[in-house]
């Protein structure tokens, strides 16, 4: 099919909005693919490109913002896709799962193209960040029917990722055939997955983690999740899981209902490999309204002391697109407004933190359909710590105070400042699980501050401790009972006159 598309499209200023796409992160380098983009005619059309965002300086996208950007076309070898992951390791980006996008694929000489295209069954395409070569497909070890609408984490320091639930398609979505998406129907999953499992130079595929308590999340589709380091047991840190959609029988894809409210998260031990569910309590009861596809990154205190989950836009139960920003703090899991009341509505969006203190949004859909095309090639900004929108990325060192300061909005209620000494440290009603308690290393010294910011005790605390005290006390009524006798009876000899024997 031919028309009025110009050949050779620039995919940074002739394309706007995008949905479903993926995000790969290395350092201060992000890598976009898959999903579809917006022409400026309103027409939708594969993501045909990877595309490389370099925030590494700083820059200001009212000034320049075309030169982050280096965009590679896919070959015809790598699917179009959406739902699926994509996760960085060792200089290498691995992608799979999710299903095939419905849109047509623009081909160089504008025209655009509707014909059957590579299947997924499994497979995993793995792009070399130094070559910039893909190489030839291999098995993700997932099984023909892949994992999509995932929710996904990722540590950077240790280039390893998470993914929790999402959907396995029992029918095949396919462009050029009489399949489509609409016919689609996703069985939910409850199982955790690890990427990547390595078993040998090249041999990387997705492996799957026994993980406990699985059936007290369920199903988890279109939710959010992040990684936090340097905590749990022994150190090796958590995930946090929330919002999405609950579990339910064949779900037609697009369906919004059952949306997972977010007084309730739930909270994974990599060292143990277990599952808790914690409520939440939110500043003034305002807690954010469920939904799917939002975005959500995590930044922490200098000190450790408060670890604050950022969660970001979406689509609402009434298909509305939200734009407000909400702070989790944990260990209080605390909910707290972050937007200063300036909201910026997206969906489909993703997000990636900067420099320790940016939340950098890329593409997606706003609620305006007379103005579908976005800004600075579809990059936004956002202050961490200030919590503004910008259009400065302003990198400096940690010297000079580049990094990450709690929100005055959020100190005021957490307690401390800026570099962190937070001391409403237990949630109001307490830790569900004593377990949380041990996993964040709560000291003593910060339950008896958290007393008094939260007026009495955590119940769960109090339970813990007093257990702790009435076993000690057990202990020793067991050793004095059994033991005394024998040690007064050794003092009382010790101080008898010693006898000489005759012989």
């Amino acid at each position: 099919m031919t028309d009025s598309i110009p050949a050779n499209l620039n995919w940074v200023d002739d394309v706007c909005g995008g949905n479903l796409r993926m995000v790969a992160q290395s350092g201060n380098i992000l890598y976009a693919i898959g999903g579809y983009v917006n022409l400026r005619d309103g027409r939708e059309i594969a993501n045909s490109h990877l595309q490389i965002l370099d925030l590494s300086q700083s820059i200001d996208l009212e000034s320049d913002y075309v030169s982050l950007f280096t965009v590679h076309r896919l070959p015809d070898t790598i699917p179009r896709i959406c739902w699926g992951s994509f996760f960085a390791h060792k200089k290498k980006l691995h992608l799979f799962g999710g299903v095939q996008t419905g849109q047509p694929i623009y081909e160089r000489n504008g025209t655009l193209s509707y014909s059957p295209r590579v299947e997924l069954e499994g497979g995993l395409w793995t792009y070399d960040i130094e070559t910039n070569k893909w190489d030839a497909r291999s098995d993700s070890g997932l099984g023909i029917n892949t994992a999509g609408q995932s929710a996904r984490a990722y540590d950077l320091e240790g280039e390893v990722g998470w993914l929790y639930g999402g959907g396995v398609w029992t029918e095949r979505y396919r462009v050029g055939t009489e399949q489509q998406g609409e016919k689609t129907s996703v069985r939910e999953l409850e199982e955790m997955m690890r990427v990547p499992e390595v078993s040998g130079a090249k041999d990387v595929k997705v492996g799957r983690v026994q993980a406990q308590n699985s059936s007290t999340v369920g199903g988890s589709l279109q939710g959010n999740m992040v990684f936090i380091p340097d905590v749990g047991t022994e150190w090796k840190g958590i995930l946090v899981l929330l919002g999405g959609r609950k579990e339910g029988e064949s779900v037609n894809v697009h369906m919004r209902a059952m949306l997972r409210s977010f007084e309730s998260v739930f909270v994974y031990d990599i060292g143990t490999q277990t599952w808790f569910t914690q409520p939440t309590t939110a500043e003034g009861n305002s807690f954010p309204v469920p939904r799917t596809e939002a975005c959500t990154v995590v930044a922490s205190a200098s000190d450790g002391s408060s670890h604050n989950l950022y969660l970001y836009g979406g689509h609402d139960r009434d298909g509305r697109i939200v734009g407000d920003i909400y702070i989790l703090s944990l260990p209080s899991f605390h909910w707290v407004k972050g937007d200063k009341g300036v909201e910026n509505p997206k969906v489909g969006h993703t997000c990636a933190k900067v420099h320790d203190k940016y939340m950098v949004v890329h593409r997606g859909i706003n609620d305006n359909t007379a103005s579908l095309c976005d800004r600075y090639g579809g990059i936004e900004l956002f202050d961490l710590s200030t919590l503004e929108w910008t259009a400065k990325l302003n990198v400096q060192s940690e010297s000079e105070k580049g990094r990450y300061e709690v929100p005055e909005e959020l100190y005021k209620v957490i307690g401390g400042n800026g570099q962190g000494e937070a001391n409403f440290t237990v949630p109001k009603a307490g830790f569900k699980d004593y377990h949380l308690y041990q996993m964040f290393n709560l000291s003593a010294d910060s339950i008896a501050t958290t007393t008094t910011s939260s007026k009495g005790l955590a119940a769960g605390v109090i339970a813990g401790i007093v257990i702790a005290s009435g076993a000690f006390l057990v202990i020793i009524s067991i050793v004095s009972f059994k033991f005394l006798p024998y040690l007064l009876d050794k003092i009382n000899n010790r101080n008898r006159p010693q006898q000489t024997q005759l012989q």
